[in-house]
């Protein structure tokens, strides 16, 4: 299948956005703050993740370098994500890394103050 098929087949989910702390090492190592932007798309056997994240050029590449990296947040659960070469830029693209995002947002949602 086409990956325009498969782009055309989702609908669009929600969006979680936020700052937080970047750390990798199975969040044993802080990295420095970021910002993020996630997009969640979902159909009816696949989903799609991705958004962006901004930082200080040298974390986004730490985090780069090491395959896989999590922000962190207070009162949230981590947020596993796979991050583009940075290639020496303060933003790069991101991928979730556990499973929809949707059930984030769901969370975000439901901890907002009325």
């Amino acid at each position: 299948m086409k990956l325009s098929n498969i782009k055309s087949s989702l609908r669009y989910t929600g969006s979680l956005r936020g700052h937080g702390q970047l750390s990798v090492d199975n969040g044993t190592r802080t990295l420095g703050p970021v910002s993020f932007e996630i997009d969640t798309y979902a159909g009816r056997t696949s989903h799609r993740d991705t958004g962006e994240i901004e930082g200080d050029a040298r974390i986004l590449m730490h985090a780069f370098e090491a395959g896989s990296a999590r922000i962190v947040r207070p009162d949230h659960p981590p947020i596993l994500v796979m991050l583009s070469d940075p290639e020496g830029l303060p933003t790069a693209e991101i991928t979730l890394l556990q499973g929809p995002a949707l059930e984030l947002i769901r969370l975000a949602r439901s901890s907002r103050p009325a």
